[in-house]
Parts: structure tokens; C-alpha cells; sequence
């Protein structure tokens, strides 16, 4: 009898460290997860937002000067084209700026996550 309480006090003790192992594996694996989404987020986010406001302008920039002179209707004001561009451009400047100082966007979102 004590033999056999001895094997089921084995048992249970071994299935309990198979418990701990896998509940730190599954821990590990979070935070690997984790950190797999911060380094997509932002390189998700720089590979849609940049193209997104080139494809808006020139959707601005056909309606404001080919769609509107046909139809002889004011879509566009000019004033917000201009801002437009001009937000495009600095856009662009900026990101100039981040690649001749080396700056990591990459992982901006990190310390949000």
C-alpha cells in the first residue's frame, strides 16, 4: 500500500512540474507574441499610411485639376489643394529627415504596447 501511495505521490508531483513547465513555456510564447505585434504594428502602419496619402492627393489633384474644369463644378477649393500638397511635402521632408539621421521608426509602437 505504501508502495502505491509512493507511485501516485510521483506521478502527481511529476504532472505538477509538467503543469509549471508548460504554463512558463505558454508565458514565454505571450510575450514573444507580444513583441512580434509591436515590431508589425509599426511597420503595418508605415506601409499603409504613407501610400494611402500619396493615393488621396492624387485623387485630390485629378478631381481639383481634370474633373473639375470638365464639369465646370467646384469640388475642390484650391486653398485645399494647395494645403494638401503642401502637408504632402513636409510629410515627405520629414521622412527625408528620419533617414538622413538614422531615427528607428520601426518600433515606435513599442512602448505602447
Amino acid at each position: 500500500m505504501d508502495k502505491k501511495n509512493e507511485d501516485i505521490a510521483v506521478i502527481e508531483d511529476a504532472e505538477q512540474a509538467i503543469i509549471i513547465e508548460e504554463q512558463e513555456n505558454l508565458d514565454r510564447l505571450k510575450a514573444q507574441i507580444g513583441e512580434d505585434i509591436g515590431k508589425n504594428m509599426g511597420s503595418i502602419f508605415q506601409a499603409l499610411w504613407r501610400p494611402l496619402t500619396g493615393w488621396l492627393l492624387g485623387v485630390m489633384i485629378t478631381i481639383g485639376s481634370i474633373i473639375q474644369p470638365l464639369l465646370d463644378v467646384a469640388i475642390v477649393d484650391a486653398n485645399t489643394l494647395h494645403e494638401a500638397v503642401l502637408a504632402f511635402i513636409s510629410l515627405a521632408v520629414l521622412r527625408t529627415f528620419e533617414k538622413l539621421k538614422q531615427i528607428d521608426t520601426k518600433g515606435i509602437f513599442k512602448k505602447w504596447l
